[in-house]
């Protein structure tokens, strides 16, 4: 899958948005998507779903990993709604980050994640 994550220099710093991939509605691996070092990031569950279990998993090897191999989780989610999810915060530097979706009982949700200018990497 092409990277769908957006990597700007403003104000001096570094800026990221985008998706970790299109909308999900059935488990799967998630793509590995270059974030570019920077953080911190938010990773926010939007959609209208229910029953969500996963994990965002990020990875700093060279080069891109497998879409099937998993990476370090740094946060799970068990049988989650969209009402109940608050973004979750990247404080270190990873080049890769995805969401591995292990169960969804109804909708479909986009993990996306956002950034400000300031700090991270510039390569």
């Amino acid at each position: 899958m092409a990277n769908t994550v957006t990597n700007t220099s403003e104000k001096g710093g570094w800026s990221t948005k985008g998706t970790l991939g299109p909308p999900i509605s059935a488990p799967g691996t998630g793509s590995w998507q270059f974030i570019n070092g920077n953080f911190p990031l938010s990773v926010l569950l939007e959609g209208n779903y229910t029953g969500l279990s996963g994990s965002i998993m990020v990875s700093d090897q060279m080069p891109q990993p497998p879409d099937t191999q998993d990476g370090v989780a740094l946060q799970s989610y068990s049988l989650v709604s969209m009402f109940t999810v608050m973004p979750y915060v990247i404080t270190g530097p990873f080049r890769w980050c995805k969401f591995k979706t292990t169960a969804i009982a109804g909708g479909s949700m986009s993990p996306n994640i956002y950034a400000g200018g300031g700090g991270g990497a510039a390569t």
